[in-house]
C-alpha cells in the first residue's frame, strides 16, 4: 500500500510540474502587442481592446499577440501551426534558427529586427507588414501578398521574392544580392539604394518604382517593365536587360557599362549623363540616337 500511495503521490507532484510550465508558456503567450497600428487599417491597439474585428484575449493565441520573447524557442513555433489569424503580431527582435508560415494573415504584424536563420511564409497575407532591419538570409516568400510591406535596411541576401505581389512595398537600402524576383510585382516600390548585385528579376513589373542609385551590377532583367521609374544613379553594368522597356523612365546618371541590351526599348526614355560604353545592342533595340551615334558617340557595342 506504502509503494501505491508513493506512486500517487509521484503522478500528483509531476502533473502539477507540468501544469506550472503550461502556466508560464500560456502568460508568455498572452503578451499583448504593443505596437500601434493605423486605425484606417482596424489593426490592434495597446492591450486587450476591441479594434474592428479583431479582439485581444487574454491566455489565447491570435491577432495582436506579442511573440518577440526569444526564450519560446521551439515551443512557440509549434503553437503557431495551429493558428492562422496573426495580423497585427509582434515578432520584433525574434531570434530563431528556423520559422515557417504558412496559411496565415500576418497583415500589420512586426518583424522589425528579426534573425532568422531559415525564414519561410507561404500562401500568407503580409501586406503593411514591418520587416525592417531584418536579417532574413534566403528567406522564402512563397504566393504572398506583400502590399505596402516594408523591408528597409533589411537582409534579403539570396531570398526568393519570385511572383509575389509587393506593389507599393518599400526596400530602400535593403540587400538583395543573388534574390530570386522572377515575375515579381513591385509597381511604385521603393527600393531606392538597394544592393542587388546578380538579382534575378525576369519578367519583373517595376512600373513607377524608385531604384535611385540602386546597385544591380551583373542582374537578370530579361523582359522586365520599368516604365516610368526612376532609375537616376542606377547601376546596371554587365547586367542582362534584353526585352526590357524602359518608356518614360528616367536615366540622369544611370550606368550600362558591357550591359545587354538587345531588343530593349529605350527610344522614350529620358536623362542625361547617361554612362552607355561598351553596352551591347542589336537591330531590334530601340534608343534614343541613333544606332550610329551609339557606336561612334557613346562607345555601345553593336552585335549582329
Amino acid at each position: 500500500m506504502f509503494f501505491n500511495l508513493s506512486k500517487f503521490l509521484g503522478k500528483i507532484l509531476l502533473l502539477g510540474l507540468v501544469l506550472f510550465i503550461c502556466s508560464g508558456f500560456k502568460v508568455a503567450l498572452a503578451k499583448s502587442a504593443r505596437a500601434s497600428f493605423d486605425a484606417n487599417l482596424h489593426y490592434c491597439v495597446n492591450q486587450e481592446t476591441s479594434v474592428g474585428p479583431f479582439y485581444l484575449q487574454k491566455g489565447g493565441m491570435g491577432p495582436c499577440h506579442d511573440f518577440s520573447d526569444e526564450r519560446l524557442g521551439a515551443f512557440f513555433r509549434f503553437k503557431l501551426n495551429f493558428v492562422d489569424d496573426l495580423n497585427g503580431s509582434s515578432f520584433r527582435g525574434i531570434k530563431v534558427k528556423k520559422l515557417q508560415l504558412k496559411k496565415k494573415y500576418l497583415e500589420g504584424a512586426n518583424f522589425t529586427k528579426a534573425q532568422v536563420e531559415q525564414f519561410s511564409v507561404a500562401n500568407s497575407v503580409i501586406s503593411y507588414s514591418d520587416f525592417s532591419e531584418a536579417n532574413l538570409p534566403t528567406a522564402h516568400f512563397t504566393n504572398v501578398m506583400a502590399l505596402t510591406a516594408r523591408f528597409q535596411g533589411s537582409n534579403l541576401h539570396g531570398s526568393d521574392l519570385a511572383g509575389g505581389h509587393f506593389n507599393n512595398a518599400i526596400f530602400e537600402l535593403a540587400i538583395l544580392t543573388s534574390a530570386n524576383l522572377r515575375n515579381i510585382e513591385c509597381r511604385q516600390c521603393v527600393l531606392k539604394g538597394i544592393k542587388a548585385q546578380q538579382v534575378q528579376a525576369e519578367n519583373g513589373h517595376f512600373e513607377g518604382a524608385d531604384l535611385g542609385n540602386a546597385e544591380i551590377k551583373f542582374g537578370k532583367f530579361k523582359n522586365a517593365n520599368f516604365e516610368g521609374a526612376n532609375l537616376q544613379g542606377a547601376d546596371f553594368s554587365s547586367a542582362e536587360l534584353d526585352g526590357v522597356r524602359f518608356k518614360d523612365a528616367d536615366l540622369t546618371g544611370a550606368i550600362f557599362h558591357t550591359a545587354s541590351l538587345r531588343g530593349a526599348d529605350l527610344s522614350e526614355a529620358k536623362g542625361e549623363d547617361i554612362k552607355w560604353r561598351f553596352a551591347k545592342f542589336d537591330s531590334t533595340t530601340k534608343l534614343p540616337f541613333t544606332h550610329d551615334e551609339a557606336i561612334e558617340q557613346f562607345g555601345m557595342v553593336f552585335i549582329p
